[in-house]
């Protein structure tokens, strides 16, 4: 994490952008600004992009992908692409644009994936509860069939 005049700002390297936790434990430690210095290939950029969009809007923060052979992105905490630029051949470049930074503190940042979770475990226990009750009423089916 680093103090900088223009917010806290807290590096997240290439493939951690895929992840929830990296990206929501720096916002807990009151990240403003993500950097996520990557060096991708055109056929995985696409996904990597729209990743940093979920990170910025989940926790609220800025995010900036920044590629040294292919693309720089500039994400506002609201998951708008401020700036995009493709860069033709590997070697510096430059972006450029005002990028509002965020206030971190969402419902998601603060609470994790309990949601996820929980809505795992009702499946499944509706699934129980489903299997469990067709074995029932075969049960009773029986029952009526030998009675009668």
């Amino acid at each position: 994490m680093y103090d900088t005049p223009l917010g806290r700002l807290a590096p997240i390297i290439c493939n951690d952008v895929n992840y929830t936790a990296p990206a929501r434990i720096v916002a807990r430690m009151g990240a403003q600004l993500v950097m996520v210095p990557t060096r991708m290939f055109a056929g995985v950029w696409r996904e990597m992009q729209v990743m940093a969009v979920f990170r910025a809007v989940e926790n609220r923060v800025a995010t900036v992908m920044v590629d040294g052979a292919f693309r720089t992105t500039m994400v506002d905490p609201y998951g708008r692409i401020v700036a995009d630029q493709v860069t033709p051949a590997p070697g510096a470049q430059m972006l450029v644009a005002d990028v509002p930074v965020g206030s971190p503190g969402t419902l998601y940042s603060r609470l994790g994936d309990w949601v996820g979770w929980f809505c795992l475990l009702s499946w499944i226990g509706s699934m129980v509860y489903q299997a469990a009750d067709e074995r029932r009423s075969k049960q009773a089916e029986r029952a009526t069939a030998a009675s009668a």
